[in-house]
Protein backbone atom coordinates (compact mmCIF):
# COMPACT_ATOMS: atom_id res chain seq x y z
CA UNK A 1 0.00 0.00 0.00
CA UNK A 2 1.26 3.39 -0.86
CA UNK A 3 0.79 6.48 1.30
CA UNK A 4 -1.12 7.54 -2.07
CA UNK A 5 -3.60 5.16 -2.33
CA UNK A 6 -4.75 6.84 1.15
CA UNK A 7 -5.60 10.58 -0.82
CA UNK A 8 -9.52 10.56 -2.12
CA UNK A 9 -10.11 9.80 -5.89
CA UNK A 10 -9.91 12.62 -7.79
CA UNK A 11 -8.13 14.46 -5.12
CA UNK A 12 -4.70 16.64 -6.84
CA UNK A 13 -1.95 16.27 -4.29
CA UNK A 14 0.82 19.26 -4.45
CA UNK A 15 4.31 18.67 -2.91
CA UNK A 16 6.80 22.20 -2.52
CA UNK A 17 10.53 21.37 -1.22
CA UNK A 18 12.10 24.97 0.39
CA UNK A 19 15.54 24.80 0.41
CA UNK A 20 18.06 27.60 0.37
CA UNK A 21 18.80 28.02 -3.43
CA UNK A 22 14.79 28.41 -3.83
CA UNK A 23 13.28 30.54 -1.17
CA UNK A 24 14.39 32.48 1.30
CA UNK A 25 14.47 32.53 5.42
CA UNK A 26 11.15 33.74 6.24
CA UNK A 27 9.17 31.35 3.03
CA UNK A 28 10.90 28.33 5.46
CA UNK A 29 9.98 29.86 8.56
CA UNK A 30 13.81 30.10 9.92
CA UNK A 31 14.11 26.90 9.22
CA UNK A 32 16.98 25.34 6.45
CA UNK A 33 14.44 23.03 4.98
CA UNK A 34 10.58 23.08 4.69
CA UNK A 35 8.22 20.51 2.56
CA UNK A 36 4.61 21.81 2.52
CA UNK A 37 1.81 19.23 1.00
CA UNK A 38 -1.68 20.66 -0.46
CA UNK A 39 -4.48 18.75 -1.31
CA UNK A 40 -7.03 19.98 -3.16
CA UNK A 41 -10.57 17.87 -3.36
CA UNK A 42 -12.61 17.41 -6.33
CA UNK A 43 -15.20 19.50 -4.60
CA UNK A 44 -12.53 22.39 -4.25
CA UNK A 45 -11.57 21.82 -0.41
CA UNK A 46 -7.99 22.29 0.28
CA UNK A 47 -5.92 20.96 3.18
CA UNK A 48 -2.53 21.56 3.86
CA UNK A 49 -0.03 19.96 6.02
CA UNK A 50 4.19 20.83 6.51
CA UNK A 51 7.33 19.53 8.01
CA UNK A 52 10.24 21.72 9.07
CA UNK A 53 13.80 20.89 9.55
CA UNK A 54 15.80 20.97 13.02
CA UNK A 55 18.85 22.81 13.31
CA UNK A 56 20.24 19.24 14.02
CA UNK A 57 18.19 17.24 11.82
CA UNK A 58 19.63 15.74 8.65
CA UNK A 59 17.73 16.59 5.97
CA UNK A 60 15.63 14.33 3.88
CA UNK A 61 13.01 14.60 1.29
CA UNK A 62 11.26 11.52 1.75
CA UNK A 63 10.65 12.16 5.51
CA UNK A 64 9.66 15.76 5.22
CA UNK A 65 7.44 14.38 2.51
CA UNK A 66 5.86 11.83 4.67
CA UNK A 67 5.20 13.50 7.85
CA UNK A 68 4.08 16.39 5.64
CA UNK A 69 1.57 14.45 4.22
CA UNK A 70 0.50 12.30 7.47
CA UNK A 71 -0.09 16.25 9.00
CA UNK A 72 -2.38 17.04 5.42
CA UNK A 73 -3.69 13.36 5.98
CA UNK A 74 -4.70 14.18 9.56
CA UNK A 75 -6.68 17.47 8.77
CA UNK A 76 -8.56 15.81 6.07
CA UNK A 77 -9.59 13.09 8.38
CA UNK A 78 -10.47 15.60 11.17
CA UNK A 79 -12.36 17.57 8.87
CA UNK A 80 -14.01 14.41 7.37
CA UNK A 81 -15.58 13.29 11.11
CA UNK A 82 -12.66 11.23 12.44
CA UNK A 83 -11.02 11.46 15.81
CA UNK A 84 -7.20 11.26 13.72
CA UNK A 85 -5.85 9.91 11.12
CA UNK A 86 -6.06 6.24 12.31
CA UNK A 87 -9.45 6.34 12.55
CA UNK A 88 -9.82 7.16 8.94
CA UNK A 89 -7.46 4.41 7.96
CA UNK A 90 -9.63 1.87 10.13
CA UNK A 91 -13.08 3.23 8.03
CA UNK A 92 -10.95 2.74 4.81
CA UNK A 93 -10.54 -0.87 5.90
CA UNK A 94 -6.34 -0.23 6.05
CA UNK A 95 -4.97 -2.30 8.45
CA UNK A 96 -2.81 -0.63 11.43
CA UNK A 97 0.29 -1.77 10.56
CA UNK A 98 -0.11 -1.30 6.60
CA UNK A 99 -1.16 2.15 7.33
CA UNK A 100 2.30 3.03 9.30
CA UNK A 101 4.54 1.10 7.68
CA UNK A 102 3.34 3.22 4.60
CA UNK A 103 3.62 6.54 6.82
CA UNK A 104 7.20 5.62 7.69
CA UNK A 105 9.38 5.61 10.75
CA UNK A 106 9.91 8.98 11.07
CA UNK A 107 5.93 9.54 11.04
CA UNK A 108 5.33 6.97 13.25
CA UNK A 109 7.62 8.49 15.89
CA UNK A 110 5.66 12.09 15.27
CA UNK A 111 2.47 10.38 15.69
CA UNK A 112 3.81 8.10 18.65
CA UNK A 113 2.59 4.93 17.06
CA UNK A 114 4.25 1.61 18.16
CA UNK A 115 5.75 -0.37 15.73
CA UNK A 116 5.06 -4.28 15.69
Amino acid sequence: MKIEDIVPTGAHVQVVHLHPGNSNKRQRRNSKYRTLVRMTTREGTGYCGEARCHKDDVPSRATGRRIAMLRMLDNFAVDSGYVNVQQSFAALGVAAADATKSLGTASRKLRGLETA
